[in-house]
């Protein structure tokens, strides 16, 4: 893609990022928000490039217009969609972001204003931005990871240019959108929360279990003495692990990254949680409260 664009090696410079993003939540119609927001800009590169391209010794007018053509087409920003049945597709125009088009559960969406020019011309083009949504669903309960560890997710932009007004101008725009779509759960994903949520709050609802485990106990002490502590012991352990069950649910259901959708299941496991917790620490308190102000 020859271009007579030349820079002496002083004048090389080159900015690049790499954004982990947040926690958010979109809207599927925020799709075409994102790919309008890259094209606009990669329109930028393509005028920049075209403006560089000159018509070669021995090249027609014919294919002098036949390789701007191809230069110009090749300007697009490509996209990547897979949905959670592992079936994926790839377009490179608005049209290609309809509902009608995508699947109904998104796995993960790839923007790329690489990809086209790359495969076409053979060359990157020199200001790149990339946007990896990564939408896949946590199980609700799983028990495989280690609940200390951060919640995996890739979902970042990566920027590279030589050009600092369009570095700048696309960083600002991303970082700004990301912003007005993050929510409150980033928190619930980061590594130790579930080590820290431990002690300051399973921990006591385990030795609250074994406050209110006391009676039956005392019970089965008049007949087998010798089985109170172990089930002191199993009633605080089981205590543990059904606060871990909690906790990854509660990551499955305030997801790092999601896309709405219109099924209600969300919405009725998230009330089922708020249901258990509120009750839970409720009676807790309560209990508390009466043993400390009336015993």
């Amino acid at each position: 893609m020859p271009t007579n664009v030349n820079n002496p090696p002083d004048m090389w410079r080159n900015w690049s990022t790499k954004v982990p993003l947040r926690a958010y939540r979109l809207k599927r119609t925020d799709l075409k928000r994102l790919y309008k927001m890259l094209y606009d800009k990669q329109i930028e590169v393509r005028d920049r490039v075209l403006g560089g391209v000159v018509q070669l010794d021995g090249e027609t007018a014919q294919q002098f217009e036949q390789r701007k053509r191809l230069i110009f087409d090749a300007f697009v920003i490509s996209m990547s969609v897979a949905g959670s049945n592992d079936e994926s597709s790839h377009g490179n125009n608005e049209a290609f972001l309809d509902d009608t088009n995508l699947p109904y559960q998104l796995k993960s969406v790839l923007f790329s204003n690489v990809t086209v020019p790359n495969a076409v011309l053979g060359v990157a083009p020199p200001c790149r931005v990339t946007l990896f949504l990564d939408l896949r669903r946590l199980p609700i309960f799983d028990l495989s990871r280690l609940p200390s560890l951060p919640t995996f997710n890739e979902s970042n932009f990566e920027i590279q240019s030589d050009e600092e007004n369009w570095f700048t101008a696309i960083n600002t725009r991303l970082t700004d959108f990301f912003r007005e779509k993050r929510t409150n759960v980033n928190w619930l994903h980061a590594a130790g929360m579930y080590d820290a949520l431990l002690f300051f709050v399973g921990i006591p609802l385990a030795i609250w279990s074994t406050f209110i485990a006391g009676p039956f106990v005392r019970r089965l002490e008049a007949k087998c003495g010798i089985l109170t502590t172990a089930v002191y012991i199993y009633v605080f352990m089981i205590s543990l692990m059904l606060f871990r069950v909690l906790f990854s649910y509660a990551r499955a259901l305030f997801p790092k990254a999601e896309i709405e959708t219109d099924r209600s299941w969300p919405r009725i496991h998230r009330g089922v949680l708020a249901t258990l917790v509120v009750g839970i620490i409720g009676k807790a308190v309560y209990d508390l409260l009466r043993t400390l102000l009336f015993n």
